[in-house]
């Protein structure tokens, strides 16, 4: 890695309305150029009381060594349901919402939509929930990712309708 991530901040992050940008300057991993920025802005509580944050990433780039690129853009919605106000992050359950699109390596253009919020234990390494569909060269494919169970299975249905267990 090298290069910076260069992080500004109008607030601590807890409180309603402060903002967290990160851009990257001269950025590689791995010889892969990444350039974008990503926005974290507390929305404060969602109708139930949950915390709850807008994520946008802008003009999200990732230039290969052979010199072809994947690019995007997404919206999420980040709600804490747990362990937003404890100390660390072991505790966190978040569920996430949201869409994207881009451009993949060979020029086409790719967008994704979250059908059923994600939902991530920081106790589990994977997501546990919800459903994320992807649409490509007019073919749609969906993961779904359980049922809440902290397991690496998900199944993957092809736009033919087949359903494939996943690791």
């Amino acid at each position: 890695r090298s290069g910076k991530i260069i992080v500004t901040m109008t607030d601590t992050i807890i409180n309603t309305g402060a903002v967290r940008t990160a851009t990257l300057e001269n950025y590689t991993v791995d010889g892969m150029e990444v350039e974008g920025t990503k926005t974290l802005t507390n929305l404060g509580p969602d109708v139930n009381g949950y915390p709850n944050f807008s994520r946008v990433v802008s003009n999200a780039k990732i230039t290969l060594p052979d010199a072809s690129f994947i690019s995007w853009n997404a919206n999420q919605t980040i709600t804490f349901k747990e362990g937003f106000y404890t100390k660390g992050m072991a505790d966190d359950v978040i569920l996430i919402a949201g869409n994207g699109s881009g451009t993949n390596r060979k020029g086409n253009p790719f967008s994704y939509s979250i059908i059923e919020p994600l939902l991530k234990n920081k106790f589990c390494k994977w997501l546990v929930k919800g459903i994320i569909e992807t649409t490509a060269g007019g073919k749609t494919i969906s993961i779904d990712f359980g049922d809440g169970s902290c397991d690496r299975l998900a199944n993957l249905t092809l736009p033919n309708g087949t359903i494939k267990p996943i690791l």
